[in-house]
């Protein structure tokens, strides 16, 4: 999480395919999210309706996330995480299986 301003940004990892279906057993949906894509995103936190909105998605697929975050200049940021590499989509769990490698993003406000 950082602050830019007033505001208050997360970056974490998205599950693409959505939420968990809570009728389903826990073990189907771990299963589940396993063969599930996901990406390392961006969101603001929105205060006023006390809720987290999806802003943007890094180039990102398989096993990634982890972000860090190092102010560049005026309203300039570097976003580092891992991840899958990002031209070749894959789910989570072959991302797993995979390599990984460290990304650099340019974030401007």
């Amino acid at each position: 999480m950082f602050n830019e301003g007033d505001d208050t940004y997360l970056i974490a990892r998205r599950n693409i395919d959505g939420k968990a279906n809570r009728f389903k057993s826990r073990n189907r949906n771990l299963i589940r999210y396993s063969f599930t894509r996901k990406c390392t995103s961006l969101y603001k936190i929105n205060k006023e309706n006390k809720r987290i909105d999806l802003i943007l998605d890094f180039p990102s697929t398989g096993d990634n996330a982890y972000a860090g975050i190092v102010q560049t200049g005026v309203k300039e940021y570097a976003v580092f995480n891992y991840s899958s590499n990002p031209k070749h989509p894959k789910n989570w769990i072959r991302g797993q299986l995979g390599k990984t490698n460290i990304y650099m993003h340019r974030l401007k406000f």
